[in-house]
This record gives structure tokens, C-alpha cells and sequence, in this order.
């Protein structure tokens, strides 16, 4: 995506969506698969370019190219995959936004609740 826009310079950062990563065959699902996948971020585009997480699980198994996602540990990403990813040494400042399916009123609380207690 970076070489098909031309000028990298037009691009501010980049998002690592968990759900969008685990469906492409990332395996975020614990502190092995976590190293690989930012060594590969950080090989082809840099890790200073990571900005922001959109933080969510996964409805579908690993590499299923369906970005169907779900609440914080109820996926096949896991607790302790999220648990990695929020204390990652490179990823712990950085924003980490929400985005998981919100049925009811409390969904997002809970799952903010959630995130909070794996740090």
C-alpha cells in the first residue's frame, strides 16, 4: 500500500488494525507471533511509522482474509495475545482505539475495563 501511493512522504503513519492483521495471516495470539509481525513492520516500513492500534478481535481463524470483529478476548486473537500487544515495549505508548461491535450501552466499558486490567 505505502509503494502503491507513490510518495511516501503523503503518508503521515500507519494503523495496525489487530482484526485486519490476524485475518492477513499475522498471528497475534502471543509474544512469538507479536516479535515477528512488528519485525516484519519494522523491516519494510520502519516502527517509528506505527501510530495507532485499532484494537479488536477476531470472529475468524488466522488468516481467513475475514475482518469480522469481535470484543477483546471472546476471538481467536485471545487474551493473551491482547495482553502482549497493550505491554509490547514499542506499542504501550502508543493510542490504542476501541473498535469492536457494540450491541449494548456497556460493551464499550467493558471492554475498555478489560484492556485495562491486562496492563
Amino acid at each position: 500500500m505505502v509503494e502503491g501511493a507513490g510518495d511516501s512522504q503523503r503518508i503521515g503513519g500507519l494503523c495496525l488494525d489487530t482484526c485486519h492483521a490476524y485475518a492477513a495471516g499475522y498471528d497475534l495470539t502471543g509474544k512469538e507471533g507479536l516479535e515477528q509481525t512488528l519485525e516484519e513492520i519494522d523491516r519494510n516500513l520502519g516502527l517509528g511509522q506505527l501510530k495507532v492500534i485499532h484494537l479488536n478481535d477476531s470472529r475468524y481463524p488466522l488468516g481467513s482474509r475475514k475482518d469480522r470483529h469481535m470484543h477483546i478476548g471472546k476471538g481467536y486473537i485471545g487474551l493473551e495475545g491482547f495482553q502482549e500487544l497493550v505491554n509490547h515495549k514499542y506499542l504501550k505508548d502508543l493510542p490504542f482505539i476501541l473498535e469492536t461491535p457494540k450491541i449494548s450501552e456497556q460493551d464499550d466499558g467493558e471492554n475498555i475495563s478489560l484492556v485495562k486490567s491486562l496492563v
